[in-house]
């Protein structure tokens, strides 16, 4: 336990060093730029003085008359655990918001430690993946976007996994299952990603005859289902109300290519240099550090026989037949373009100010 606190302890000094000075001016200033950072404030904000799900709470504050504001965008209600307190206390929006962002990397590096140390059984390799995952470049593309920076419940959760694999207790599924809850809490999106890659995780570990710790891992997603689905069904019923959706040009103007492994935020100090364009989707830049980490991981790997044949066989016809699928859904676009004509469209970009001095400066 020593150890844990000390590396909390460490990624708390370190987050305040490499976003000073914003801890001096925790009042007066947020981190980025005056768009995404004051919807999240004015988010928080809500969260703190309406009753969340209620339907004055759906209504939100902006739009009137028009209902539903909220489910315009992610609710940040997992991450109101914190910054409620805080304004309960007498912190303002803005400090609220700070303070949450803030804490953001320290508990992001406490979850990649759990992780670390689940995989290695070593304190000193799990800083280290704490350290790489709570402060990797990506995190600075996306440093006005809160929701995607508290990822730290999902190396929890794999963690969880990794625990349950090893000694079949139930704690671990339940674990699991709050992980994933606050995870979907703070931040949607990565609750879908996490789903993909969790599903690549049971390929990988879980053999076939290993049914039972499959299914404890598939109880755990459902309960986790059954727990979102209240609020999954009223998002479902505002955007159909609105005619919300997204065209297929969308997606791919907001989506990664094969050049954004290299590309970097231009606000990175260091790696600046490997900016592309303005479109932050763009910019997975993981740091060289990581890379040559990787790299020389792969190499100790192979230069190892593999324990079990069967299953690099069994992972790599998946793969294969997964990339089958891919290929086929990417030329299909390209074969029928006209079918995405005919997808209704009103995107809407959530921006508010309302309660909030537009005077605020911006520490990057």
């Amino acid at each position: 336990m020593r150890k844990v606190v000390a590396a909390a302890l460490c990624y708390t000094a370190f987050t305040l060093l490499v976003t000073f000075p914003l801890i001096l001016h925790l009042r007066s200033g947020l981190p980025g730029d005056l768009g995404d950072p004051l919807l999240s404030t004015a988010l928080l904000w809500w969260n703190a003085h309406v009753l969340p799900l209620t339907e004055r709470w759906w209504n939100g504050f902006a739009f009137a008359p028009g209902p539903g504001m909220m489910a315009f965008s992610d609710h940040r209600l997992g991450m109101s655990v914190i910054a409620t307190p805080l304004q309960w206390l007498g912190a303002s929006p803005v400090t609220a918001y700070n303070i949450v962002f803030l804490a953001t990397f320290p508990l992001s590096g406490l979850g990649g430690y759990a992780l670390g140390l689940a995989l290695t059984k070593r304190h000193d390799a799990a800083f280290l993946c704490g350290l790489a995952y709570a402060f990797t470049p990506f995190r600075v593309a996306h440093i006005g976007h809160i929701e995607l920076l508290a990822g730290f419940a999902m190396p929890a959760a794999l963690a969880a996994l990794h625990m349950y694999f090893r000694d079949r207790r139930a704690r671990w599924i339940g674990m699991l299952t709050a992980a994933l809850i606050v995870q979907a809490l703070c931040g949607t999106y990565y609750l879908f990603f996490f789903f993909v890659l969790s599903s690549l995780w049971v390929l990988w570990f879980v053999r076939l005859g290993e049914w039972r710790v499959a299914a404890m891992i598939a109880v755990a997603f459902g309960v986790t289902v059954l727990v979102l689905s209240p609020m999954a069904i009223q998002y479902a019923r505002i955007h159909q109300f609105y005619g919300f959706s997204r065209l297929l040009p969308e997606v791919e103007s907001n989506s990664a290519d094969l050049t954004s492994i290299v590309a970097g935020s231009s606000r990175l100090r260091f790696w600046g240099f490997t900016y592309i364009d303005a479109n932050v989707e763009r910019e997975l830049f993981p740091g060289l550090t990581l890379v040559l980490l990787a790299l020389a991981g792969l190499v100790a790997a192979l230069r190892r026989a593999p324990a079990d044949e069967g299953r690099w066989r069994r992972v790599t016809m998946v793969s294969l037949a997964l990339s089958c699928v891919f290929s086929a859904v990417a030329v299909s676009w390209t074969v029928w373009p006209a079918a995405n004509d005919a997808v209704p469209v009103m995107a809407t970009e959530l921006t508010v100010a309302a309660t909030m001095t537009p005077s605020v400066p911006v520490f990057p």
